[in-house]
């Protein structure tokens, strides 16, 4: 539906639920406390962020930057609540992301839900550039 309904919500939930099982059993074993994201839905958040406070030179210069649970949270209930018409009104956020923002949204907030964490983390570094740095560091040692 569009806007996703509380009903779908509520399944796709059930399902990253069953899907996520190891994650958060390694997440009861080793407790996060902070969440790292990287690239995409992560990277939109801080830019809605950084978009409201009118601060989007800012995140151009920053390797990662943090995204306050209060701020994740409003902006989770604006995308859940928002057809995707009305996404692609929300200042920040690409029009590549529109649809996609909305089930990363449901799983984060899951994930959020899942352990204790202290923080959320954008982080612009992503996936290959950790294996280009693992590789690096293994030629070097």
């Amino acid at each position: 539906s569009d806007p996703i309904t509380k009903e779908e919500i509520l399944k796709t939930r059930q399902h990253l639920g069953k899907v996520f099982e190891p994650l958060f059993k390694s997440m009861r074993t080793h407790q996060p406390e902070i969440l790292v994201g990287s690239s995409g839905s992560f990277e939109s958040f801080a830019e809605i962020i950084a978009a409201r406070n009118r601060q989007t030179q800012l995140l151009d210069a920053v390797q990662s930057t943090e995204i306050p649970f209060s701020e994740f949270n409003d902006i989770y209930d604006q995308i859940v609540n928002s057809s995707r018409r009305e996404r692609l009104l929300i200042p920040g956020l690409l029009e590549m992301r529109v649809d996609m923002i909305v089930l990363a949204s449901i799983m984060i907030q899951l994930i959020l839900e899942k352990a204790n964490f202290k923080s959320i983390l954008m982080s612009k570094y992503a996936l290959k550039e950790g294996l280009l740095w693992s590789h690096y560091n293994k030629q070097t040692t």
